[in-house]
This record gives C-alpha cells, structure tokens and sequence, in this order.
C-alpha cells in the first residue's frame, strides 16, 4: 500500500497544466496553477519568457510569490479589455498560437479550468479559428463555394479570386513559387464587399493578408509610408518574436502573402499630375513601384533601417510569393466606358436605374483601354490578369447578407444578447427596413453595422454582467421598434 501511494503522488507530481510538467506537492498545486494560468493569460508573456520562468522557478532562483506578483495583471488586463468591449480572440490570437506551438494544444480540463475560474470559454479566447472550418479544399471550385457562405451576392468575384488563391495556397503547400497567377482587378463601390471577400480567402488559405489603401502610401523617392514598410510591418505584427524564424541566412523572408491594394483608382487622380522639383512624377512613381511586385522571378526589398555600420539594414521577399489584388470604386469610370462605346448619356439609362442596373452593366464592360484612359499606365495594367466588377448592393442583397450569410453583422448581435439569455428575434419587416436604410446611405452594407448597434444600444443599456440567473427570455424587434430608432436618429 505505501508503495502505491507513493506511486500515486509522484504522478500527481508530474501531471501537465496547460501543458506544463507541475513538479510540486499537492498541497502546493493550487498556486502553481495560479501562476501557470497568468503565464497564459498575459498577451504579452511569450513562450520563452514562460520556459525560462518556469525553470527559475523548479532551480529555486525565484521564489513562486514573486513569480505571481509579476504575473498578476495579466488576467486583470485581459479582463479589462473584455469589460470595454474588446475582441478577446484578437487580443489573444498570437498568444495562444504560440503556446501551442510550445506546449501543445490545451485539453478539455485545461479549458474547463477557465471557464470555472475565469468564466473564459475556447470560443471567447479562439474566436475566428474556431469559426474557420478545418476544410481540407482540392480545387478553386471547392474555395469559392467555402467564401461564399461567408459573402453573398458576389459569385462572379469569388470564382475568379479562387483560381490565384488557389494557386499560391498549392504553391505554398508544396514549398514552391507560383509562376502563373496574375493580379485581379475589383471595380465595386463603397460597401460592397471587396475587402471582405479578400479577408475571407485569407482566412480559408491561411496565408498574411496586408491591406494598404493606396491613397495613403508613396512613391520609392518620395516622403512618406511606402508600400514595402507597410508589407514588412504586418509580417513582423503577425510573427511577433518569431519573425527571425522565417527569415533564411541570406535574409530572405520564407512567407507566402496577399495583398490588396484598395482605392487603387485614386492614385492616377483624374489626370492631375504631382511632381517632385526634380520633374518626376508623383502617380508614375507609385505606378513602377507597384510594376515591381509583378515582376516573376524577383525580390522585392523591405527596407528596414540601417545596421550599426551604417550600411542599409532590410530583408528580401520574392515576388512570385505575393498575391495582388487591387480594388477601387472607380466612381465615373462609367463615363469612360460610354465615351468608348459612343453611348449617349440620355439614352438608356434613366435616373433611377443609374444607381443600380445601368451602372452595373457599364462596369462590367471596363477594359484595359478605359482604364489606361483612366490614367493608368499601359505596363501596370498590361500586367493585370482579370478586371471584375462587383454587384451594387441593392437592398434586398443587403437583406440576403444579413440573414443568409454565416458571421455577419447581424448574427454578432445575436450572439452577443445569447450571452445575458436574451433570444433576440427580428422579423422580417425589421431587416428589411435596415437594409433599406443602408442601402439609401450610399455606404453599403457597412452601415448595417451602425445602425444597429444604434437601434439595439437602448436594450443593452440594460443589460448587467453578472452571472445570469434567469431563463432564456424572447425580445422581438419589429418594424416599427426600428423605425421608431431611426426616426429618432433623423431628429
């Protein structure tokens, strides 16, 4: 019987928590999971530090108290940023990604632990990854129609961004650069979806998304944001400290990205040329820069200082490992198109439908030619592979968004109310009186967004964050508890 017992303790000494080895008595265990738990909870505790913490602590370099003490405010932050309306699952995103890659996945124990002690749940902590479908895709088709849960109404531009993600994320599963796939160009307005669909097929292939409004950056020989430091920084954002690990010996950066480069139309500015007091110009400047990303075959260079030398200081990345995507609204470029054709503006096309059937039309007959017409220089588009024009968001779409695709706006709300017992049910004719309201804003499906967060902010105003104590109650919007908000809005 001693002998068992002695057995017993000695693996209850070595049981893992969190998947760390807890080497202490069972008397003491309590406060080693403390500490292991604050190691896990503070965003900005990395692995390494956790690994060299714990071995100070089992050598008795450091004392466990001393260990908690300088630990303490990471659950209390991370719970403060949860109070003020934070996503936990961004805040904790790199976090738990590099504690797995350390430790191993947490168990179920490990997650009934947090939800116990800290009422923290794998969705709050996980979120997006846990939403993401572990799909396994063989083909463009099979992508596309995994999108296309997630954005509705713009098939058209699915399937044709399907082929060249597809294309980089088989190039990136084997290692190899991709030497065939060409820059797509999306024309939509405001709201439509460009940005969304191109963050939901980074998701789904799992690849660095850096989004750089082209507007804002400059040219190689002008001051200001470059599109490389842009490039660089949300690689180095992703990776953290482990940004040295995906950089080779000749500081090539071993990474596949895609980038999308939005308000792309504003860049040739309408013909209205900038130039240095050199004579170069501005918007051909931004032009060759962005000719260098398409280059097959090359490096593009990522500026990043100088070294202590003096010498430049910055990193190298090939080119056939980026995916461009540009995007625009392009908003006249319909006059272009009827220019071309010899189309009247009087004709064919009345006011009323100017907004939705007429201007699509015309956009989805964009060419190379309006767009050097445009402004564009003839190499920068001679090199874009497809132009697609997205659907106008009408209201109906609107609607079809909020009730049929999976984590919109809508559906957060919902959740968001499971989480007090409140069952929040809207009809119909609410939804569709947001969609319109939308839809009349002239910002797409972006302000559905704001305008029910100012519809709703009177329920949640009551809302209290205590453990509920009552059951699961109904509260039905209808038409006019939205119109009455609006209307108060207009006032």
């Amino acid at each position: 019987m001693k002998t068992n017992k002695n057995t017993s303790n000695s693996q209850n000494a070595d049981a893992k928590f969190f998947g760390i080895p807890v080497k202490c008595s069972k008397t003491d265990r309590p406060t080693y999971e403390k500490l292991i738990v604050n190691l896990f909870l503070h965003p900005q505790i990395t692995s390494e530090h956790v690994k060299r913490y714990i071995d100070q602590l089992n050598r008795g370099i450091v004392p466990i108290e001393r260990l908690l003490r300088l630990t303490a405010n990471g659950a209390d932050g991370l719970f403060l940023n949860q109070s003020l309306g934070a996503d936990l699952s961004e805040i904790m995103h790199d976090k738990i990604q590099d504690w797995t890659d350390a430790f191993g996945e947490l168990s179920a124990s490990d997650w009934s632990y947090l939800e116990k002690n800290y009422n923290l749940n794998r969705q709050l902590l996980v979120g997006e990854e846990s939403k993401t479908p572990q799909i396994d895709f063989h083909s463009p088709k099979e992508l596309a129609m995994c999108v296309k849960e997630y954005v509705v109404g713009q098939d058209k531009a699915i399937d044709m961004l399907s082929v060249p993600f597809f294309q980089q994320h088989v190039s990136k599963r084997r290692g190899q650069p991709c030497l065939i796939k060409t820059p797509v160009l999306l024309i939509g307005p405001t709201g439509s979806g460009k940005s969304a669909i191109f963050q939901q097929f980074g998701r789904f292939c799992k690849c660095i998304i850096v989004p750089i409004n082209s507007s804002e950056i400059s040219g190689t020989q002008w001051k200001g944001t470059h599109m490389t430091d842009v490039i660089l920084r949300t690689i180095k954002d992703k990776y953290g400290p482990k940004f040295k690990d995906i950089v080779n010996r000749d500081n090539i950066i071993d990474e596949y990205i895609s980038v999308l480069f939005d308000e792309v139309d504003k860049i040739p500015h309408h013909d209205q040329k900038t130039s240095s007091s050199s004579g170069t110009d501005f918007n051909t400047d931004i032009m060759c820069d962005l000719m260098r990303l398409l280059n097959s075959g090359e490096y593009l260079f990522l500026d990043d200082g100088f070294n202590q030398d003096g010498s430049p200081k910055g990193y190298k990345i090939p080119v056939d490992n980026i995916l461009v995507v540009f995007a625009g609204a392009f908003s006249g470029i319909q006059d272009v198109v009827m220019k071309r054709l010899h189309l009247n503006k009087s004709i064919g096309f009345s006011q009323a439908s100017a907004s939705t059937t007429g201007i699509d039309a015309l956009l989805n007959q964009v060419t190379s030619e309006d767009l050097i017409e445009w402004g564009f220089m003839p190499e920068l588009i001679g090199r874009i592979g497809n132009i697609c024009a997205l659907n106008s968001l009408t209201p109906d779409l609107i609607y079809a968004i909020m009730t049929n695709a999976k984590d919109n706006v809508l559906q957060s709300h919902i959740d968001y109310c499971h989480q007090y017992n409140i069952d929040l049910h809207f009809t119909s004719e609410a939804l569709h009186l947001i969609a319109d309201a939308a839809y009349k804003s002239g910002l797409g499906f972006r302000n559905v967004k704001t305008l029910l967060s100012k519809c709703l902010n009177p329920i949640y105003y009551e809302f209290r964050d205590e453990p509920a104590k009552t059951a699961m109650q109904t509260v039905n919007i209808d038409q006019n508890f939205i119109a009455r908000h609006l209307n108060l809005l207009t006032k």
